[in-house]
């Protein structure tokens, strides 16, 4: 089973997002209500758009409201309202007002259904407080849906925003920036709500489900080995330097976490703490990655420290370096580093291949014990 599901893998392609990305996605927002009706109030807004009227005549016109060419010539006497508030508090998404000719009132809802009666209430109110006018009245949703409460307003689906929108003809290199939004919009739309699904499962992701538990098996059978391998790995570490220097030294270290360390008292003292540092993770592991190990020099007093200790030992230091292939590293903190590779596919299982290189590793750096320990005594 395993091998099927390594083969069928290789040939499974990436899941490509950058065809769906629009300006509300990348900003979180792509089912958001209020979002989407603050862009679509941008869309409908001649004095903005770079589109003109057109966008807005054709809306009125769908929901059956009666146009006037004249419309065209009081452009600056439109005005589009975000959550209109009535005298009661009640808000409508879209008040539009065109000069002293009509109001559109539009009710917007993504995924939430009309409550206490809103445009019943809402078409009362409007025709109350602007007699004068004509009055269209737009229920908005994806997927077409009916106003509960009042049927004057009548149900436009994306589906019919979209259609309407891309019949409006423009010149596209008037204003490229507008032209883009423009088209952002009406991208979003078709992107998250008109295709037969809002999302889709990649072909990896289902993969992943037909085998979810084997998976967690394997994953769980991973994390105990790598613990095993972690715990022997710093264990034998401990125990060479402990015969290599005689002295006694202590294991900080966590198989959750990305560095393990093995420091001793006397090296964490004078606001110094002094340590080597095995960059070992599950990560590297899996990965077969090289392994990094190195002398770490941190505290407060770590750079007059650091002087201190090439001012001492220059010509021990370096020949430490010269011979074992180390690097000086530019990190703060870092006084010596190598990397090694240790986890090697072909003998991940063989202690034997495992202890010779960790062995090397120790013997790399053994050597930076003693002319520590003698700058520290005397070190103030």
């Amino acid at each position: 089973m395993l091998s099927n599901a390594k083969k069928i893998y290789d040939y499974l392609p990436n899941q490509e997002q950058e065809d769906s990305v629009t300006v509300l996605s990348i900003f979180n927002k792509s089912f958001h209500e209020d979002a989407i009706s603050d862009y679509l109030a941008y869309i409908l807004n001649p004095k903005v758009n770079g589109i003109g009227i057109e966008p807005l005549k054709n809306l009125i016109m769908a929901a059956n409201g009666k146009w006037q060419d004249a419309f065209g010539e009081i452009v600056d006497e439109i005005s589009i309202t975000r959550e209109y508030a009535f005298n009661n508090g009640r808000r409508i998404d879209l008040l539009i007002q065109i000069g002293d000719q009509m109001i559109v009132g539009i009710e917007h809802k993504v995924f939430s259904q009309e409550h206490n009666n809103q445009t019943r209430d809402y078409k009362q109110k409007i025709e109350a407080q602007f007699p004068d006018h004509e009055h269209t009245f737009i229920f908005l949703s994806p997927d077409k849906r009916q106003a509960l409460a009042h049927q004057a307003f009548r149900a436009i689906g994306y589906e019919d925003l979209v259609n309407l929108l891309k019949q409006v003809n423009f010149d596209y290199l008037k204003n490229i920036k507008k032209t883009m939004l423009y088209q952002d919009f009406i991208t979003h739309l078709e992107a998250n709500f008109m295709k037969d699904e809002t999302y889709t499962i990649s072909e990896k992701t289902s993969l992943y489900l037909e085998h979810f538990r084997m998976i967690q098996d394997l994953r769980n059978n991973f994390e105990h080995d790598y613990k095993r391998v972690h715990d022997f790995i710093m264990n034998f570490l401990k125990n060479n330097i402990e015969n290599n220097t005689k002295m006694e030294w202590i294991i900080n270290a966590n198989p959750d976490r990305g560095y393990q360390q093995i420091s001793k008292t006397s090296w964490k003292t004078k606001g110094l703490d002094i340590h080597f540092e095995i960059k070992l993770s599950k990560e590297k592991f899996a990965s077969h990655s090289p392994i990094e190990f190195m002398i770490d020099i941190e505290g407060a007093k770590k750079q007059l420290f650091t002087e201190h200790l090439l001012q001492m030992y220059p010509s021990d230091i370096t020949q430490f370096v010269e011979q074992n292939n180390l690097n000086r590293s530019e990190r703060s903190r870092t006084f010596v580093a190598k990397e090694y590779e240790l986890f090697q596919i072909d003998h991940l299982d063989d202690q034997d291949v495992l202890k010779g290189k960790l062995e090397h590793m120790i013997k790399d750096f053994t050597g930076f014990v003693k002319v520590i320990d003698d700058a520290l005594l005397r070190f103030s």
